[in-house]
């Protein structure tokens, strides 16, 4: 496991109002590779994915995965293909992204072409900010590039604010629908123009 902030347990001294430095514990994030006994905690990342918007009522998880398009991104976990990470704090696991092959009898949200993966992430509600989702991606585009792969997809709706992480990383949306948008991601491109979105 690689260590994303450094020691197990860091301290950071805070100065209030020139009184003493006060100690506090930072916790520490690790990145691993996805492995099969994942698959239930990939599946509840997949449904805190699908209700971002903290806002609108909770579904059931049931009626989610209910669902045929919400089954495919899970559905047979472990094929070829699929590769994921997960995000732990202190032991604990926070967030998680994976990609995967879609056939186009069966594609996902954000579809290109049988050749591109697709990319899904999630981090839960609580641990987002902490740039949690941007070290995961990074994670999954390293591994697809070192892979050989040339290009990466995911979909993310209109108001999702998450985009921003997206095109921070370098993902750019490439058609946009009523609901979506869908954003591609060239792994041998220059990232150097991060604000365009075209």
């Amino acid at each position: 496991m690689a260590p994303l902030g450094g020691a197990p347990v860091a301290w950071i001294a805070r100065t209030m109002g020139g009184s003493c430095p006060r100690l506090q514990p930072v916790m520490s994030t690790t990145l691993r590779r996805a492995v099969i006994e994942d698959l239930p905690f990939i599946e509840a990342m997949l449904l805190v994915a699908a209700e971002w918007d903290e806002t609108l009522p909770k579904r059931p998880p049931e009626a989610w995965l209910d669902d045929d398009h919400m089954r495919r991104y899970i559905q047979g976990w472990g094929r070829p293909g699929d590769v994921g990470f997960v995000a732990e704090e202190d032991g604990a696991p926070v967030g998680a992204a994976w990609r995967r092959l879609y056939p186009h009898a069966a594609p996902g949200y954000g579809f290109i072409s049988e050749e591109v993966p697709e990319v899904s992430i999630g981090v839960r509600h609580e641990w987002r900010g902490r740039g949690i989702g941007a070290s995961l991606l990074r994670a999954i585009a390293a591994e697809a590039r070192a892979s050989g792969l040339r290009e990466l997809s995911l979909a993310v709706e209109i108001a999702n604010p998450a985009q921003r992480l997206y095109l921070r990383e370098g993902f750019r949306i490439v058609r946009t629908t009523d609901e979506d948008h869908l954003m591609r991601l060239d792994l041998w491109a220059d990232r150097a123009d991060p604000g365009s979105a075209s």
